[in-house]
């Protein structure tokens, strides 16, 4: 059986990722909707490049029209399907590198594309988050994940309570049921808990009065915020 191919991010905020190219096609991007490979840098489109596996097995790389471009191996890639094998390397908007290895290769790599990210980071597609390279267990519910990654996808900026508010309503085991400002902060406070199990020493929800509430990664963050 082939070892299964692994795609790892070299160079950007989430230096260290790696995600296995298991099954027939994933979509590159900022959009966590549409992608299976999330990557927060503001340059990298919403649907940025896509991997597909041919019937042989073999996997195929393309560029799905991006504005910022996608290089193979130091070359520009065309809209037209490249490809891609154990070794390569891709650079996404002059700003992500990304390398193809095996499984059995990733022990090989340099310490610092391996070494833990630090911050936090968010998987959209499988719900899961990291706090400096260690996975929050057990997962959030689902009000909790979707109000931090809410936080975490306006990139520093402040969320007032009113969209927080909307966000619970929406992922509330009751559709009926809703939410007051108390109960809000209850669910930030017991957020803020979780992630304090992980990482005592930063306040990642950070209050503003009278507006909101804004998510502060870690200055030195190599993951980013995901989403």
């Amino acid at each position: 059986m082939a070892a299964v191919a692994v795609l790892v991010v070299k160079h950007g905020q989430m230096a260290g990722q790696r995600w296995a190219l298991e099954g027939e096609r994933w979509t590159i991007g900022r959009d966590p909707s549409c992608c299976a490979i999330v990557l927060p840098e503001l340059e990298v489109s919403r649907r940025h490049a896509e991997i597909r596996r041919a019937e042989d097995g073999s996997l195929w790389v393309t560029d799905l029209g991006s504005r910022n471009g996608t290089w193979l191996n130091g070359r520009p890639l065309a809209l037209a399907p490249q490809p891609l094998r154990p070794g390569d390397e891709l650079l996404l908007a002059g700003k992500v590198s990304l390398i193809v290895t095996t499984a059995d290769e990733t022990a090989s790599l340099p310490r610092a594309v391996m070494s833990a990210p630090l911050g936090l980071c968010m998987d959209h597609e499988r719900r899961m988050v990291w706090v400096n390279g260690k996975e929050l267990r057990p997962p959030l519910s689902a009000q909790q994940y979707h109000v931090l990654h809410l936080l975490v996808s306006r990139q520093g900026k402040v969320v007032s309570r009113d969209e927080l508010l909307d966000v619970m309503d929406r992922r509330s085991e009751s559709p009926a049921k809703v939410h007051t400002m108390q109960s809000l902060n209850a669910l930030i406070h017991r957020l803020r808990e979780r992630l304090a199990e992980l990482d005592a020493e930063h306040n990642y929800i950070v209050t503003v009065r009278g507006h909101g509430f804004r998510f502060v990664n870690r200055a030195e963050a190599s993951c980013g915020e995901a989403g």
